[in-house]
């Protein structure tokens, strides 16, 4: 998702055009894959902002995801919450 919205930048003259159309898609597909309005709504304005795009949304998101979700960074973005496989551990224990 972050190289998709850098890649306008390849051809000169589209750069930070081309990020305002890219904005909606980048904000659907970082909703789709975090199921997070927060990290969205980010990853929109981050996008739709002018020379913002350093900033690697997706690959913040899935870090903070990954290895902070308990922390108050991850529950703030909406990365916080159960997860299936602990839902089966707690199935499996109740039998």
């Amino acid at each position: 998702i972050d190289a998709l919205g850098d890649s306008s930048f390849l051809l000169p003259g589209l750069g930070e055009g081309t990020d305002i159309a890219y904005a909606p898609l980048e904000a659907f597909l970082l909703s789709q894959l975090f199921r997070s309005n927060v990290v969205s709504g980010v990853g929109f304005v981050e996008e739709a902002l002018p020379f913002t795009d350093v900033i690697p949304t997706a690959t913040l998101a899935w870090m903070t995801e990954t290895f902070f979700s308990d922390t108050w960074p991850g529950r703030a973005l909406g990365l916080g919450g159960d997860k299936p496989v602990e839902k089966e551990k707690d199935e499996k224990k109740d039998e």
